[in-house]
């Protein structure tokens, strides 16, 4: 299912990002988050492993993330690392 209208909040130490738009594609076990950084393409893509449990990879930056939802929710949680950098971030499906 592709979630064009989604938005994603991203939380670190220095700063919080709100409402930045981004687009998640949930397949058969696959998510994948697409969204800009830096006016710049930037993605993460991931497996399920568990029911509505994510393990991501940037696929531009190497970075590493979880995502986490309830069944029959529109909201995905988790944290990441980045280089040097850290946080959590929210995404909600729209």
């Amino acid at each position: 299912m592709l979630y064009e209208n989604s938005y994603m909040e991203t939380y670190r130490t220095t700063h919080a990002t709100l409402d930045q738009p981004c687009q998640v594609r949930i397949e058969t076990g696959i998510i994948t988050i697409e969204y800009l950084q830096d006016n710049e393409p930037a993605s993460y893509r991931g497996q399920e492993q568990g029911p509505g449990h994510f393990l991501l990879t940037g696929h531009e930056s190497g970075g590493k993330a979880t995502l986490h939802m309830f069944e029959g929710s529109n909201i995905l949680e988790g944290g990441w690392v980045e280089g040097g950098a850290k946080g959590m971030w929210r995404i909600r499906l729209g």
